[in-house]
Order: C-alpha cells, then sequence, then structure tokens
C-alpha cells in the first residue's frame, strides 16, 4: 500500500536519473536525501567548472506535453555517446534518427512529429 507521501514525490527512474526539486519540495524530504541531493549539485557543478566529478553526463528534461529528455547519450547501436531524444512516458527508450522515432513513436503522429522536431533542433542548443 501506498502512503502519502509516495503520492507527492516523482520516483527517481535508473534510466533518466534527475535531480530533486529541492526548493519548493525539500520540507516532504528528509535531513539525509536532502544532504544527497546537495551532494549531488555540488557534483555537478564541479563537472559543468570541468573538475573532477562523479558526474559522466548531463541532458536536459523538460516537462510538458510530452515530457521529453534530450541529450547526448551511449546509443546502444552503435556503443558511441550521440544525440538522442527519448519520451519520459513510455519508456520506450533514446531516438538517435529518423527510422527510431519511426519505430519508437509512429503509433502517434503527434508525438512523432513532436520528437522529430526536438531530434532535429534539439542538438543546436545541447552541447556534448
Amino acid at each position: 500500500m501506498k502512503n502519502f507521501i509516495q503520492y507527492l514525490t516523482e520516483e527517481k527512474s535508473k534510466a533518466i536519473p534527475h535531480l530533486m526539486h529541492l526548493a519548493g519540495e525539500s520540507h516532504f524530504y528528509s535531513k539525509n536525501e536532502n544532504d544527497k541531493e546537495m551532494e549531488r549539485l555540488n557534483e555537478l557543478h564541479k563537472y559543468l567548472s570541468g573538475d573532477k566529478s562523479t558526474v559522466t553526463s548531463v541532458g536536459v528534461k523538460a516537462d510538458g506535453s510530452p515530457s521529453f529528455e534530450m541529450g547526448h547519450v551511449i546509443n546502444p547501436k552503435t556503443g558511441q555517446k550521440e544525440f538522442g531524444v527519448a519520451y519520459k512516458g513510455a519508456a520506450r527508450g533514446y531516438a538517435f534518427d529518423k527510422h527510431d522515432i519511426e519505430e519508437k513513436f509512429g503509433h502517434s503522429e503527434g508525438l512523432k512529429s513532436k520528437m522529430s522536431q526536438l531530434l532535429e533542433h534539439g542538438k543546436k542548443v545541447m552541447s556534448p
């Protein structure tokens, strides 16, 4: 049975890890959990500053309709880090080219169109 706090917090995905919303929701978490998130923020700061860090890559996730993530991640087909887009709600994995877009999102013309545009234009604002 779920308790009330589980309805207020977002489950962390192992496939797409992200930081908590500390500014608005920190009162829902324990001090220990907040301390872990602050350490993750410090590691992100080190990474972005060019210092040695446990962070290995950074992507951007935007919520909305649809909720998506884009970034440079390892393409399992090539083993290389490539720009890709993923739809958070479907857990279908990253799409790296038009074939992947059709395979993963072809069931919905609207979603396919949006993910195609992200794939085409997102790399213009995302640095590897």
